[in-house]
């Protein structure tokens, strides 16, 4: 019962920061979201900042794993790993859109308040990170793709994808046609083969270096 009450809090947490910012969001409203009395919101989280703390880790800490698991994947090839880690990275994007232009707005405003969850992400991006690079070292010398520098690769497929989720609205208002499940479907596949064609994969093998687009 505990538990579902914590979540229940966490939930209502999380639209109350999305909704009004750290500023805005107060305690008292969150205990109402989540329909829990304010001593029962104070027992699991004892400040506002404790709270938002949580919900910041949890969101980089889901991230960190959409993308790590994909990228983990040995029956994958390794355009097949960044395939698949560039689409669960989109899909995160667009599934937790608000909380992303939520954070990017915060981030402006409150550096200091993500310090810990990035201190906590830094360490876990850098084992990706590492193992990555580990990889891409490894094709590059069998001749398969250019050297190519790990977080680089997943700087552009950050840019890609929140770039576009965020840029949605702007979207919305210039584009003819409409904008449905299978134009989302068709971006991502065009963030995928725009990563992989610049490192001269695809996912059914690879491109001869020296044939890739400089």
């Amino acid at each position: 019962m505990k538990d579902c009450k914590r979540e229940a809090i966490v939930r209502a947490a999380e639209k109350e920061f999305m909704q009004k910012g750290f500023e805005g969001a107060r305690m008292m409203g969150i205990a109402k979201r989540a329909g829990v009395g304010h001593p029962l919101l104070h027992y699991h989280f004892s400040t506002k900042e404790a709270l938002f703390h949580h919900v910041v880790k949890e969101k980089m800490g889901l991230l960190s794993a959409a993308v790590q698991v994909s990228l983990d994947d040995s029956d994958k090839t390794l355009a097949e790993k960044l395939a698949s880690a560039i689409s669960s990275h989109f899909d995160f994007v667009r599934t937790h859109v608000d909380y992303i232009r939520f954070a990017i707005r915060e981030m402006e405003k409150h550096p200091a308040l993500f310090e810990t969850a990035k201190s906590e992400a830094q360490v876990k991006l850098k084992g990706i990170v590492d193992k990555l690079q580990r990889e891409l070292d490894a094709a590059a010398e069998r001749g398969e793709m250019p050297a190519t520098d790990a977080e680089l690769l997943l700087e552009d497929m950050i840019a890609l994808n929140v770039f576009f989720h965020v840029a949605m609205p702007a979207l919305k208002n210039i584009k003819n046609s409409a904008i449905d499940d299978s134009y989302y479907e068709k971006r991502k596949k065009e963030n995928v083969d725009l990563i992989l064609h610049r490192l001269g994969l695809s996912q059914g093998g690879s491109i001869p270096v020296k044939n890739i687009v400089k």
